[in-house]
């Protein structure tokens, strides 16, 4: 399936070679600005990219979504402890969290896996969208842990490259956390997994409790080097 939507997405830029920009439904445009509340497209992943790779652009992109965000200076704790392009994210398309102090590329997806996975999964399993994400932070600066607990390398947290979800509470007042609610085939632990499976689609790294103990009560998403979706 991945090839064939990469093959796809290849044929769009081509077209877009061939026809003149203003002839392409600005959703498939690659030059137009990415609308963080239009529903994904075969550029979309594309558009992200070119977007979080320049600040004015992520910024301008949050300002026109309904996040709830303020863009602070940023935070240089050391050499391999920060945060550039520092985002204060509070809120996102409908889901309000505890205010996150993360990077503006990290509020942006977060903000796209909210509107475009969560929100549909939570309708779609339990008849109720979420009221508010609960989080573990993005921003530690500490080293990453092996489930021996010996220190490999600097987490992505250190950079605010990172964001560990605990769970969820629903416009009906359900609360829907990993660590009681993962195991089973309820309806609970189905939209966790869907929620898992949406995180994976924005991030480049998403573990879940299905990967090892340490990440039983969290997901964990990062944007590092690596691909894995456990």
């Amino acid at each position: 399936m991945t090839r064939i939507f990469s093959s796809l997405a290849i044929l769009i830029i081509m077209a877009f070679m061939v026809f003149r920009p203003e002839d392409l439904p600005p959703s498939l445009n690659l030059l137009t600005p990415l609308e963080l509340d239009a529903a994904p497209n075969l550029v979309s992943r594309w558009k992200t990219r070119r977007t979080v790779g320049n600040a004015d652009s992520c910024r301008a992109a949050l300002n026109r979504s309904q996040a709830i965000v303020s863009f602070l200076k940023d935070h240089e704790h050391s050499d391999v402890c920060h945060i550039r392009n520092q985002t204060r994210l509070t809120g996102l398309s409908t889901a309000r969290m505890a205010p996150m102090a993360t990077t503006c590329e990290m509020a942006v997806r977060l903000y796209l896996w909210e509107q475009h996975a969560l929100q549909p999964a939570a309708m779609r399993t339990l008849g109720s969208k979420v009221a508010r994400i609960e989080h573990y932070e993005s921003f530690s600066c500490r080293g990453m842990r092996t489930a021996s607990g010996i220190i490999e390398r600097m987490s992505e947290h250190a950079t605010a490259n990172a964001v560990d979800i605990a769970g969820f509470i629903l416009e009906d007042g359900r609360r829907i956390r990993l660590r009681s609610d993962w195991t089973g085939d309820g309806d609970e632990a189905a939209f966790l997994r869907a929620a898992r499976d949406g995180l994976c689609r924005w991030f480049n790294v998403v573990l879940s409790p299905d990967y090892n103990t340490l990440h039983a009560a969290h997901f964990h998403a990062d944007m590092g080097r690596w691909h894995s979706c456990r």
